[in-house]
Formats: C-alpha cells, sequence, structure tokens
C-alpha cells in the first residue's frame, strides 16, 4: 500500500525513473522473498513425501500383492522387499535387516531390525527381507502424524509475530498520515510543494515495514523447519520462544531417562509356589498392560500359556487386579497394597508384588537401562544455563534415586508419585519463577505435559502424549532436547537481531528523508534492501550444523 502511494505520487510530479525503481525494487524482493520461504518449505513439505503410495500384502498363496497404502488395514500383513519405504507403522515378524530411519527422525546411523521390532512408515529397509503385522493404518502413521504436527505449528504464531502483525496494521495508516502531514504542512509555511512531496515519497518508501513483516514470521518458520530437519517437532512460535527461555527441566524416569523395556531379574518367592507358576500368574494380569513392568513379566512367562481372568482392571500408577478362580488377584506397587489394605512392613524392597487374596505371594525385582544420550544430554543442559534438573517418576524412590544419580541428577528425584504428585511438582517449579518443560512418553503424563510451559513428548509411542506435548523428540533420544533449545535460541536471537537492525535502518533514513537528505533509491534500499538482508540472515537458521 506505502509502495503503490509513492509510486502514484512519483509519477505524478514527473519522476518517472524513481516511481519505477520503487516497483521494480520491490517485485524483486516480492519475489527472492517468496523464493525464501519455499526454500524453509522443503523440510516440511519434504515429510508428505516419505510415505509410499503403495504397500505389498501377504497373501495366502504366499504371492505380495502390491495394494494402495492408504488401504492398508491394522493387523494386516505385509511383505517389505529390500530398498523399499517402510508403508506404515508395523512390527517386525520375519526377516532382519538394517533400517534407515534419517528422512523421519534425523538419526543417520541405520537401526537393525529383527523379529519383534517396530518400525515406522516412512523408513527406508536395507537389504534383507521382511514380514510384518500392520500396526494402524496410514493416516494414522508416524510419517503422517508428523506431517499434521508441522502443518499445525505453522500456525501458532509466538508473541513476536503477533506483536509484528498488531503493529503492522496500526503503523500503516500512522505513517501514510505522517508522510501527508510532511508534504502539507511545510509547503503552508513557505517550502516548496514538489521539494516536500518529494521528501514525503521518500519518508513514505523508507517507513514501509516489510523487513518486520516478512522476516519475524519466516524466522520462526526457518526454525520450525530447522528444527523438523533435526528430528524435533515444535508445535508454534510460541513454543519456539518458550523453549529458549527454559531453565528447569522436569523429567519422568520409565521410557524418558530409562529404556521403557525392563528385564526380570529376580522373582522373591513368599510362600511355597514354584517361580514358574507365579510368573504365570502376573502375566495372566498383565497381558493387556503396557506398563514397562507388566511387558517384562509377560516375556518372563512367554513359554507357556497363563491362565484366564476376569474383571480386568487396570489402576494408573498403581498396578492391575482381576479375579482368577474365584479369588482376587494383583500384581502392583507398594501403593497398591496400601490401596487394598495389605500392610507392607517387612517386606523386601521391589518393584512390583503380587497378591491373592489378602496375601503378598511374591515379589519381582528388574532391571533398567538408560536412555543412549541421557546423561549427556543432562551435562549439556546444564552447560545451557538450566537451573534446575528434576525427576518426577510413579516408580519406587530407591529405583528413582539409582537412576538419578547415573544420570548426574542426584538431589531432584521424586519417585513414588501419582500423575496428580507430578503435576504439583511442574507447579512447584513455576511458583518458583522457572520457566519449565516437561519431558515424558507415557500416557498418565499427559496432564503434565500440558501443564508445564513446554510439554516435550519422547518418540511417536503415546498419541494422547505426543498431541498434548507442545513438542515431540521424534527419535526418541534425549540428546535432540540441548539441540532444540540451542536452535530455539538462535531462532529468537536472529528476530531480535533483524528487528533491532530494521528499525535502526528505518529510523535514520526517515530522519535524513524529512531533513531532504535521503534520495529515492536509499529510500527503496531502507525498505527493499533491509528486507533482502533480513531474509537472508533468517535462512541461515536452515544452514546445515553440527
Amino acid at each position: 500500500t506505502l509502495l503503490v502511494i509513492a509510486a502514484i505520487c512519483a509519477f505524478a510530479i514527473g519522476e518517472w525513473v524513481e516511481g519505477a525503481l520503487v516497483l521494480l525494487l520491490f517485485v524483486i524482493g516480492e519475489r527472492l522473498e517468496h523464493t525464501a520461504t519455499a526454500f524453509s518449505r522443503r523440510s516440511i513439505s519434504a515429510l508428505a513425501a516419505v510415505t509410499p503410495d503403495t504397500a505389498w500384502l501377504q497373501t495366502e498363496n504366499g504371492k505380495p500383492l502390491e495394494v494402495s497404502a492408504s488401504n492398508v488395514c491394522e493387523g494386516d500383513l505385509l511383505y517389505i522387499p529390500p530398498h523399499s519405504r517402510i508403508p506404515v507403522d508395523c512390527r517386525v515378524l520375519t526377516g532382519n535387516s538394517a533400517v534407515d530411519q534419517a528422512a523421519l527422525t534425523g538419526e543417520s546411523q541405520p537401526v537393525y531390525a529383527e523379529e519383534g521390532s517396530c518400525l515406522l512408515s516412512g523408513c527406508i529397509n536395507g537389504s534383507g527381507t521382511l514380514t510384518a503385522v500392520a500396526l494402524r493404518p496410514s493416516r494414522e502413521s508416524a510419517a503422517a502424524r508428523i506431517l499434521h504436527l508441522v502443518e499445525e505449528a505453522v500456525s501458532r504464531k509466538g508473541h513476536s509475530e503477533r506483536f509484528i502483525s498488531r503493529f503492522a496494521s496500526v503503523y500503516t495508516p500512522l505513517v501514510t498520515g505522517a508522510a501527508l502531514l510532511v508534504a502539507v504542512l511545510p509547503p503552508l509555511f513557505g517550502g516548496g510543494w514538489i521539494t516536500w512531496l518529494y521528501r514525503a515519497l521518500a519518508f513514505l518508501v523508507a517507513s514501509c515495514p516489510c523487513a518486520l513483516v516478512i522476516s519475524v514470521p519466516l524466522g520462526f518458520y526457518a526454525g520450525i523447519a530447522a528444527a523438523a530437519r533435526c528430528g524435533v517437532l515444535i508445535k508454534g512460535g510460541v513454543y519456539v520462544e518458550k523453549l529458549a527461555t527454559v531453565k528447569a527441566v522436569a523429567f519422568d524416569k520409565t521410557g524418558t531417562l530409562t529404556t521403557d523395556e525392563l528385564t526380570l531379574r529376580e522373582v522373591i518367592r513368599l510362600t511355597g509356589e514354584e517361580e514358574a507358576s507365579l510368573l504365570l500368574l502376573a502375566a495372566a494380569l498383565e497381558s493387556q498392560s503396557a506398563h514397562p513392568v507388566g511387558r517384562a513379566l509377560c516375556r518372563a512367562a512367554a513359554t507357556a500359556t497363563p491362565p484366564a481372568v476376569k474383571d480386568l482392571q487396570e489402576l494408573p500408577g498403581l498396578g492391575v487386579t482381576a479375579t482368577v478362580d474365584g479369588y482376587l488377584i494383583a500384581c502392583g506397587n507398594r501403593r497398591l497394597l496400601t490401596r487394598l489394605g495389605i500392610s507392607a512392613d517387612g517386606l523386601p524392597e521391589a518393584a512390583a508384588y503380587l497378591v491373592r487374596g489378602m496375601a503378598v505371594i511374591a515379589a519381582f525385582r528388574f532391571d533398567a537401562s538408560l536412555q543412549e544420550g541421557a546423561v549427556l544430554a543432562v551435562e549439556q543442559l546444564r552447560d545451557l544455563g538450566v537451573r534446575r534438573l528434576v525427576m518426577l517418576t510413579g516408580d519406587r524412590q530407591a529405583e528413582a534415586d539409582a537412576v538419578g544419580a547415573a544420570v548426574g541428577i542426584a538431589g531432584e528425584v521424586h519417585g513414588d508419585l501419582l500423575p496428580e504428585d507430578k503435576l504439583t511438582g511442574v507447579k512447584d517449579l513455576q511458583g518458583d519463577g522457572f520457566v519449565t518443560a516437561f519431558v515424558g512418553d507415557g500416557i498418565n503424563d499427559a496432564p503434565v505435559l500440558a501443564a508445564a510451559d513446554v510439554g516435550i513428548a519422547m518418540g511417536l509411542g503415546s498419541r494422547a502424549a505426543i498431541e498434548t506435548a507442545d513438542g515431540v523428540l521424534v527419535s526418541g533420544g534425549l540428546s535432540r532436547l540441548p539441540v532444540a533449545i540451542r536452535l530455539c535460541r538462535r531462532v529468537v536471537r536472529t528476530v531480535r537481531v533483524n528487528i533491532a537492525f530494521a528499525l535502526g535502518i528505518k529510523a535514520v533514513v526517515l530522519v535524513l528523508a524529512v531533513l531532504g537528505v535521503a534520495p529515492m533509491w536509499l529510500a527503496v534500499f531502507a525498505d527493499v534492501g533491509v528486507t533482502l538482508l533480513t531474509v537472508c540472515h533468517t535462512l541461515t537458521l536452515l544452514l546445515p550444523r553440527k
């Protein structure tokens, strides 16, 4: 609007070259802006192409049948030939191969896949042939969810973006009025009309807010695209700004600091029953549970068929109860014993207890390994100035303390927590004045992820977690969290430099324009030239870095 007014007025006073120059440079600037925007979109748009259009179904006669990937349903048997893309999220039944996950998670090292391995859609199979079972349809696959999350992210503006939008809507009429005053008032007191109209035109061109309106949203857009390329999904500019200022990080334990695969280490028999029968009874209760303790017990008893159960009920943060042969059977932690009215006095320390009737008949101990990169991530977060690192977990305090000491956050470990207790822990950190991020992966973490200033979900496991979270570490590695914080700080720093640079140049040129010192070409530079410089500075966010 401002440039068109300036060009028309320049033509009206005979400054044809100046008017044409304004329009020509504006068109060039618009073209370069569109090119820059398209460049920043490529990292996001490429996600749409990582899922193939077709899939191979394993038929009864043994011959694979090619079908549309959109027609694959949960439970279908898939044939995955060598060097092909995985069509939907699936679990390997037979075969082994090295799978390339770089397009989806940013992980450069291939992941070894064998029987039981879960593969994400969009990954590339290596030289082996795999047979797998589809875990979910293509519209709910990892690649589809990633694309949906990133598309949503672009619509969530940060404070700087919203400020610039409001600023531009107020700024344009004010500047137009100011230019009109520059053109009209001085001639009324003896100035030349043409001279002051030319100065008003230079003022009008120099005051165009293109550099701010373009570079600030583009900065957040480029930051979100760069994060997606690194395996981190950030759901909008507002969370980029918050993640840049995080001073406290709270972690869940299982699936976040430790792997979600536990190994049964010891069965403590508290009656005369054999270990195998105790395991079968526990596995019967845990057969429908997704909790790591339940999965570990089921794996340990996998060689036999567990008894049938009735009235199965899972109690979040406590355990599982059911009826077997007319008896109440329960498997869970000490809090479950308290809920059932059973005294835990004299019982050995363990992660889970097996109850029949009102008697504890067994205790189970497990081993868990740290997530790869967890120790390094904690060190890097401290180096980045994060002042509080806290663990909030429902696991036993003794196990939580051991993990906390191993990763380097001893003294800030809180175990035996229910989901509402985790929520209280995060609110306490916020009450102390810290911008707080919470990192978790489970369904029971969804309320805490929503309450934190920035909720970060680990991987693409729990739908409730990733939909509630403000960011997702797609690769499932905590090493991505310091990367995300560093990138967000670069984005905010880049945006602030662009704002300061654009306003500083414009202020100088506006004063020179009123004084009659700034020619039209300098006014055009203050608009189009500054816009191009800020856009180029913004695009450095997309350059590869170590």
